[in-house]
């Protein structure tokens, strides 16, 4: 079988990277990679450059792509149209059925149901044609369930935007992923990507939670939920509705032998799209829940921003670190009350990390600048993303190899130095409880024997230290007994794992860090060294 080929130009790459994004938004067949990464695999659709002879899965690269744009075209027409409705069963637009299977929660005005529906499988055969493709030969479908949201019309009007928002930006792994939807005169049901238990009942232990499933620890589930607001801010749009019960845990199988729960974000009820000013203006009417609305939306004239997400997304981060408190109290009407008459900071006592103190001021810093009044005071989605909370050690340690180069240029700064140590208190290396003394490799010239390490004093003695630890705590061969008995002794105490090594050297001054990271941001040297940046607002 001879295949044709079509040259590689700007716009057949450009076509290619359009045509693989329609294949994962419209087929449900995709295979999701490692845990919290969105990259999709279709294997039955190639992405080089050229077709093997004889191949018969082969999607061919024919000159002409007009009929190919034109069938990509109606297949990201279908997803977006409406299902036809049978009983409490539905047929959508492929032809595959959407079977009612059980009721799962009811309200008011809506009912969230499980459903079954076909999964379809398309398959490229190519030969030699005008346009070199051609489908065929499908396999047998088969089903998988999904969840049905249905809801009065009356009460939702606008869900035509939720529908086309969901149906355009759920292509990520940590939004629940659209499926299809269906309206009639009096109701309209979403169909999207059904999951195993809510983030409510996760965090209040009420979760059906299977042992052998990976469940991340608070910080892995706040970088997922960082993940899903930034792809949405990427494309422009606003959530508005950011709250414990929009957030959903799905089962994901792993490649190497290991299944984890990950957050997926849900309900597009009230979510915008930005306008070309990235703000858009909003009705005082419908704004979401009020004791998760940020202090603009109870205003009369809403302007809203991405800042409006991360007000709510502060709030969810401080339920998740202190197993489901609110930093404005525990009553819905108190809580509402308090942030629409923003007058002070929240104490945020509730956050508590006994065994990291670090983290404890890391934590309090972010969520403090992520909850500000004026919106212009919040960070970015970007800015939440990079903040030292985050960090794990490797970062950590590049940081203060990064901090130790400014230090040692400023060394002869008096006022720098006193900004340095401002607030730090008393350092002295018998903090650390260091097994051995430390010795330094140079002998002392009257009694020929190594020299005890005069420690630390202050910070700017402490950063070399600190660095120099972690570094070159390793015995060398060329270091002469008594040196090398004292550094292997170090390192059997440090380990060579900075996970274990940087937490036992930092430990004693767990304010260290974010001082030092507002601190050495305004210097330039720093900023090229180091490019993690947070906006300052506080």
């Amino acid at each position: 079988m001879k295949l044709l080929l079509r040259p590689r130009t700007e716009e057949n790459v450009s076509f290619n990277k359009t045509h693989r994004m329609l294949m994962r938004s419209v087929f449900p067949t995709i295979t999701n990679g490692a845990c919290g990464s969105d990259t999709t695999t279709i294997p039955t659709v190639p992405t080089t450059d050229s077709c093997d002879d004889d191949s018969e899965n082969s999607c061919c690269k024919s000159p002409h792509n007009t009929e190919l744009r034109r069938q990509v075209a109606e297949l990201y027409d279908v997803v977006v149209r409406r299902t036809s409705r049978i009983g409490e069963n539905y047929t959508n637009d492929l032809g595959l059925d959407i079977e009612f299977v059980s009721e799962l929660k009811k309200g008011l005005n809506s009912i969230v149901s499980k459903y079954k529906i076909q999964v379809l499988y398309i398959y490229f055969y190519s030969y030699k044609s005008e346009f070199g493709i051609c489908s065929s030969n499908q396999p047998k479908q088969p089903e998988k369930q999904v969840a049905g949201k249905r809801m009065t019309r009356a009460y939702y009007p606008d869900f035509e935007n939720e529908v086309k928002i969901v149906a355009k930006f759920s292509d990520h792994v940590n939004i629940a992923r659209y499926e299809s939807h269906s309206w009639d005169k009096d109701s309209v049901v979403l169909f999207t990507e059904l999951c195993d238990f809510s983030l409510e009942a996760f965090i209040s232990k009420e979760a059906n939670v299977e042992k052998s499933c990976y469940q991340p620890p608070p910080k892995e589930i706040l970088e997922q939920a960082i993940q899903g607001i930034k792809y949405l801010h990427g494309h422009r749009v606003l959530h508005r509705d950011i709250k414990p019960s929009n957030f959903l845990f799905k089962k994901h199988c792993q490649s190497y032998d290991k299944n984890c729960y990950v957050l997926k974000l849900i309900d597009f009820g009230l979510s915008k799209e930005l306008d070309a000013d990235r703000s858009t203006f909003l009705p005082r009417d419908a704004l979401g829940t009020k004791s998760y609305m940020a202090p603009e939306q109870h205003e009369k004239e809403v302007k809203l921003t991405k800042a409006t997400d991360i007000f709510s997304l502060g709030l969810l981060f401080y339920y998740v670190l202190t197993n489901g408190k609110h930093p404005f109290g525990e009553d819905e009407t108190d809580i509402a009350y308090k942030i629409k008459h923003y007058t002070e900071h929240p104490p945020l006592e509730a956050l508590n990390f006994e065994d990291n103190m670090e983290d404890k001021v890391l934590a309090k810093d972010l969520v403090l600048r992520m909850i500000q009044k004026l919106p212009e005071n919040r960070p970015t989605i970007k800015e939440v993303e990079i903040h030292p909370y985050f960090w794990n050690a490797h970062t950590k340690q590049y940081f203060y190899k990064a901090a130790n180069d400014v230090v040692q240029k400023r060394s002869a700064d008096a006022k720098f130095l006193k900004s340095l140590n401002e607030g730090m208190g008393q350092m002295n290396v018998e903090d650390l409880n260091l097994p051995v003394k430390l010795k330094l490799p140079a002998k002392d010239k009257k009694t020929g024997e190594h020299q005890d390490s005069k420690g630390y004093s202050n910070v700017q003695e402490y950063i070399p230290f600190l660095r120099n630890l972690l570094e070159h705590c390793r015995p060398h061969d060329s270091h002469p007994p008594g040196l090398k008995e004292q550094r292997e002794a170090m390192r059997e105490h440090l380990t060579d794992d900075v996970e274990i090594r940087l937490p036992k050297l930092t430990k004693p001054y767990p304010r260290l860090l974010h001082h030092l990271y507002y601190l050495l941001q305004k210097e330039e040297s720093f900023r090229s060294a180091f490019k993690k940046m947070p906006k300052l607002t506080c």
